[in-house]
């Protein structure tokens, strides 16, 4: 295949409608329909999909962020 989730990263033009909740919500329902799944092979998109990668992970990466190394950092700072 070749594109994935971990070739994916979220976008909208959301500012200019009122706000992006509507779209996320849309967004984090969506589903890929049985025949696309069974005619062309497409994956589910989970939500670990949705929340890790398109949401975040993905563009933190094309940016050249360790996004574990930054957690890791994060979690040592006091509270």
């Amino acid at each position: 295949m070749e594109v994935g989730v971990e070739k994916l990263i979220w976008g909208s033009e959301a500012a200019l409608a009122g706000g992006p909740a509507p779209y996320l919500r849309a967004f984090m329902e969506l589903e890929i329909p049985e025949d696309l799944r069974s005619g062309y092979g497409y994956p589910q998109l989970t939500a670990g999909d949705r929340e890790e990668r398109i949401l975040g992970r993905n563009f933190a990466v094309l940016m050249g962020i360790d996004v574990d190394a930054r957690r890791d950092t994060l979690a040592a700072l006091p509270r």
